[in-house]
């Protein structure tokens, strides 16, 4: 009778230690198929300008899906169970991320901005052959915002931990369910590649470039960190990630190649203002085709501070000294050119501003150099009687395109 009692509750120890168990394999409780992918980015129109207007890096849009919008994607709500695992193992359970290595545009970063990759864009053909979609590199970040911890690599990372609820039906249990994934951010930047409306690949495709996958026991543990060639290991396991499908426009413009930095207007006696105009001009270079290209002057803080447009107020800050005079600024034919109007706060100029028309050759090469002259004058200005002294001011040369 002993030995059968110490059998029985030698058994019963045995039962009751099996859910404690750690490194048990964690079970797929929710198949999550490969398609639809998940699509993240812009799908309105971008536009393309040249290099001078738009730098590499420059930001062309940032999109962000989450958890919820993901789940939603496939049906699902954002409380839908995915996985389930040991409570033992919750410091063993990730959300992995990286970039599909079969694409060969994968391979390497088209840029590198403050130690975040951005790949390139690539078209593929029928036939196979891939062609970079012009003017647009891109990344995608785990979670919401913009980050070089959260950046997706070419090889597989698992380096976040995935949260979890307690199983209300076992406390031994965790449940990963969709809510738990992070979501995805893509960013897309204006890449280093020259462009024209000719030869123009005009498309961002949205096929699958990246996947999100959970990783735990059983479920992806044998991915290795150079894996980046195929999908996760695990059916099931992952989302499938591409960009929205989006039209691009390269849009012809024009750029500042010369200007006279300084116009020296001479000495001049009070009683023989207006003073002889002193010619000054800017060199523009503009794609051809370039259209609705438009200049302007944008004045100091003397002139924003009095909302005045007309003449170009003195400037003491760079040591005017002069007083009762202003500098007026002429065209080619000798018609004054008002100033823009800008406000104190600073923000966006507004097109409905006081440019002027920039005349650009129809046709011809592929650039056109446009010489845009000027001349420049001392006037009188308002009631303050004249007296001698330095005068000086200065303007900044515009170009605007709407």
């Amino acid at each position: 009778m002993n030995i059968n009692r110490k059998y029985k509750v030698a058994l019963l120890s045995s039962l009751m230690s099996t859910p404690f168990v750690a490194n048990a394999i964690c079970t797929m409780e929710t198949y999550i198929r490969p398609n639809p992918a998940i699509h993240v980015g812009t799908s309105d129109p971008v536009s393309i300008y040249g290099l001078q207007f738009q730098p590499a890096g420059t930001t062309l849009a940032t999109s962000y899906i989450s958890a919820a919008q993901m789940a939603a994607t496939h049906g699902l709500s954002p409380e839908q169970v995915l996985f389930r695992c040991a409570a033992a193992d919750a410091t063993r359970i990730f959300e992995g991320y990286y970039m599909f290595r079969a694409y060969y545009s994968n391979l390497t970063p088209a840029q590198n901005i403050n130690g975040i990759p951005y790949w390139p864009i690539s078209v593929v053909y029928a036939n196979n052959t891939y062609t970079a979609t012009s003017g647009v590199d891109y990344e995608f970040f785990l979670g919401n915002g913009i980050s070089a911890t959260t950046a997706f690599p070419n090889q597989p990372n698992w380096s976040k931990r995935i949260g979890y609820d307690v199983d209300p039906a076992n406390p031994n249990f965790i449940l990963v369910k969709a809510k738990h994934f992070s979501g995805v951010t893509n960013h897309q930047i204006r890449s280093k590649v020259p462009i024209t409306a000719n030869g123009f690949d005009a498309t961002i495709p949205n096929e699958s470039r990246a996947f999100v996958f959970f990783k735990g026991p059983g479920i992806n543990d044998t991915m290795v960190s150079n894996g980046g060639n195929g999908a996760p290991h695990t059916p099931g396991s992952f989302f499938n990630i591409g960009q929205n499908a989006a039209s691009t426009t390269a849009v012809n413009s024009c750029t500042v190649e010369r200007n006279t930095s300084n116009v020296n207007l001479g000495s001049h006696a009070g009683n023989s203002l207006p003073s002889t105009p002193v010619n000054f001009s800017v060199t523009v270079k503009c794609d051809t085709g370039a259209a609705n290209i438009r200049y302007g002057f944008a004045p100091g803080m003397e002139n924003i501070n009095q909302n005045i447009t007309d003449v170009l107020l003195l400037d003491p800050n760079i040591g005017s000294t002069a007083k009762g005079v202003a500098i007026e600024i002429l065209d080619a034919n000798t018609n004054r050119v008002p100033l823009l109007s800008l406000s104190a706060n600073g923000g966006q100029i507004s097109n409905n501003n006081n440019w002027k028309p920039l005349p650009i050759p129809p046709s011809g090469t592929s650039t056109s150099t446009v010489d845009v002259n000027f001349s420049a004058r001392i006037v009188k200005h308002g009631s303050e009687e004249i007296t001698p002294g330095i005068v000086r001011s200065k303007a900044t040369f515009m170009l605007n395109q709407n």
